[in-house]
């Protein structure tokens, strides 16, 4: 008889992955918990969580303890960093670069099951290419090499510690084309950021760098200071309600 698995491949730096810093500074500790209980499905399942994302709502609130709204915003979070897919049931992405097989190994470009392309946005003019680190290739309708606002910026920070800034041009090309923020935008807040997240010993530039951007964007949009701490503290004030009903207070 088999000997039966109980553990499941995790990342040797999830601590330090600004994306799950962000996960656990918005949801606390459900959503750490949520996240490797999805990991967990997945490998028993090759990548494939559930058929239907409304019942692995129900069967993560009550494995994972916490209330069905909070995992239903945690799975919208997730989703939008391209951790899992949903559009036909819910599955892992990375699911095949933790678990590789003998096809991986040899066709390593592929995954080990055909998946429909996620497609970043439509009919745009840019199509960004990142290659290795943090440079990149735009092409516009057949000009290469026009170089955006933001890119000598971005340059300057990658070079401050290749390593810790290697997601950068992806964090770029998240607010770009999944959030809709402007070259302008982006060039503004890493021209705000760029002294505070290059400070040695700075690793959670991800959800910082997103504040900046949100923030600033706000502001240039005519939104008072006030109104924004206002929406924060009610955000925050909804939170505590959210965790006392939770704990039964």
């Amino acid at each position: 008889m088999p000997k039966i698995k109980r553990w499941f491949p995790v990342s040797h730096d999830i601590n330090a992955d600004p994306e799950v810093l962000e996960l656990t500074d918005r949801f606390g500790l459900a959503g750490l918990k949520v996240w490797l209980e999805i990991l967990s499905i997945a490998d028993r399942n090759e990548g494939v969580v559930a058929a239907d994302q409304e019942a692995l709502e129900r069967s993560l609130s009550i494995k994972c303890n916490t209330i069905k709204r909070q995992v239903k915003s945690i799975l919208k979070l997730i989703q939008s960093r391209l951790w899992i897919d949903c559009k036909h049931g819910v599955r892992v992405l990375n699911y095949p670069k933790y678990h590789k097989t003998r096809e991986t190994n040899r066709v390593p470009s592929e995954p080990s099951e055909p998946s429909e392309p996620l497609k970043i946005t439509q009919e745009r003019d840019f199509v960004a290419k990142a290659t290795k680190g943090n440079r990149v290739k735009l092409v516009k309708k057949g000009v290469e090499n026009t170089e955006p606002a933001w890119k000598p910026i971005s340059d300057r920070i990658y070079a401050v510690d290749r390593e810790r800034f290697d997601r950068l041009i992806q964090w770029v090309e998240w607010v770009r084309f999944k959030r809709g923020f402007s070259d302008e935008q982006v060039k503004d807040a890493l021209m705000g950021a760029e002294a505070a997240i290059s400070e040695k010993g700075f690793t959670a530039w991800w959800p910082y760098l997103t504040r900046v951007i949100e923030k600033r964007t706000a502001k240039a949009n005519g939104r008072s200071e006030e109104d924004r701490a206002a929406r924060e503290k009610s955000a925050e004030a909804k939170w505590v309600r959210q965790q006392a009903w939770h704990k039964g207070v």
